[in-house]
């Protein structure tokens, strides 16, 4: 799932679903070529109903790479 807020607004909201059946929701928003900043980080297991947040995971710059994500970086924020 990908959801963009703005049309002007290069934060973007992405699911995956991680190899244990876990579910991952992100807020991103790029930082540099290739890096992104996670604003808000939400996981959800198979057994659970509803998303409970992370907030230590948040604040933090990674590389684009790292999130395993389908679409590259150029599709999402070019």
């Amino acid at each position: 799932m990908l959801y963009q807020s703005h049309l002007f607004d290069k934060t973007i909201t992405i699911e995956r679903e991680m190899n244990n059946g876990s579910i991952i929701q992100l807020t991103i928003r790029p930082i540099t070529e290739n890096k992104v900043e996670i604003l808000e980080y939400y996981k959800k297991s198979p057994k659970q109903d509803v998303f409970k947040r992370f907030k230590n995971e948040e604040r933090k710059t990674v590389e684009f790479s790292k999130l395993g994500l389908e679409q590259s970086f150029e599709y999402l924020f070019g």
